[in-house]
């Protein structure tokens, strides 16, 4: 006995050594003794080689065994580690309480761990301010039916910026297919979200833009065929657009400045009007009023075209 207690030495330094203990002793204390210094089989004298290599055998295949479960929890934490730094990763129970999130969630919420684990999502994000409860009811109910589901979440992170992620929800069930927990895997797809919105925001502007160009082309093309001097005035008074009828009648003034002005959209309707209030200029017609640096009388018809411009004819009196 003295000399396996001295190769059990050797079992403590490397625990996966396998000890086969042949004996003729049969007291009790003795296989007690054995049994505390973690021998794994008894073999009685005289040897039995069968015996003996069926205990090798089984050894083997508990080693195989054992290799096989290391091997596939080694490929696990590699599977693992691949998702943690791709993905982000949170677990919830059934009562949708956090009992993981890894470190990508931390970074894009802006929260520790011991900020987040033991609470729900609404108690640490904004999501259900920013969408519809309709979306996460859905999301429960598939998850609850052992379905997964997907959606896209905008959420804000703890110093109120925005942002979003694609998410798929994953039931876990227990050994009788119970839901046990339930698993998300997120991309943070915030940076396309935002190139999207620029985009759209780029296509509206360039759609007014034209929509601006198009009523500007149609008021030019428009009062070439008015048989009046007629201009477009803005909002600050100045002459945008004329005809040629109104071109004409400029250059009959004798203050060749204000044909200059004409021509460099410069021009202002208080320039060439006399009249006491320059605010009812564009705001009714005038009757009888005087253009500077020309002798006739004209009446003067107002009409807003749009928010900003006002058209205004010439007549002749």
């Amino acid at each position: 006995m003295q000399r396996f207690r001295d190769d059990y030495r050797n079992k403590k330094i490397k625990s996966s050594i396998f000890t086969i203990l042949q004996t003729a002793y049969t007291e009790a204390s003795y296989f007690i003794e054995a049994i505390n210094l973690k021998v794994d089989r008894f073999l009685p004298k005289p040897i039995n080689a069968k015996l003996l290599l069926s205990y090798i055998d089984e050894q083997e295949e508990k080693l195989k065994t054992k290799r096989l479960i290391e091997e596939q929890q080694k490929l696990l934490n590699h599977y693992k580690q691949v998702i943690d730094d791709i993905l982000i990763v949170v677990k919830t129970d059934t009562e949708g309480k956090i009992k993981y999130v890894n470190d990508k969630f931390c970074e894009i919420s802006g929260y520790t761990q011991d900020e987040i684990i033991g609470k729900t999502h609404p108690e640490i994000v904004s999501h259900h301010t920013l969408m519809k409860k309709e979306l996460f009811d859905e999301m429960w109910e598939s998850v609850e039916n052992l379905k997964p589901h997907h959606m896209v979440i905008r959420n804000q992170n703890k110093s109120g910026s925005s942002y979003w992620i694609d998410s798929y929800f994953y039931p876990i069930t227990d050994a009788n297919n119970n839901l046990f927990e339930v698993i998300a895997f997120s991309k943070d797809i915030t940076a396309q979200i935002k190139q999207q919105k620029e985009t759209e925001n780029l296509y509206i502007k360039e759609f007014q833009d034209n929509i601006t160009k198009a009523m500007h082309l149609y008021q030019t093309q428009f009062i070439k065929y008015i048989p009046l001097p007629t201009i477009i005035v803005d909002t600050e008074h100045t002459i945008t657009e004329y005809n040629s009828e109104f071109e004409n009648l400029m250059l009959n003034s004798t203050n060749i400045e204000l044909y200059e002005k004409l021509l460099e959209r410069t021009l202002k309707v208080t320039d060439i009007l006399e009249v006491d209030n320059e605010f009812m200029i564009i705001e009714s017609d005038i009757d009888s009023a005087t253009i500077n640096g020309i002798a006739k009388k004209f009446n003067i018809k107002s009409k807003n075209i749009s928010h900003n411009q006002t058209l205004m004819s010439f007549i002749n009196v």
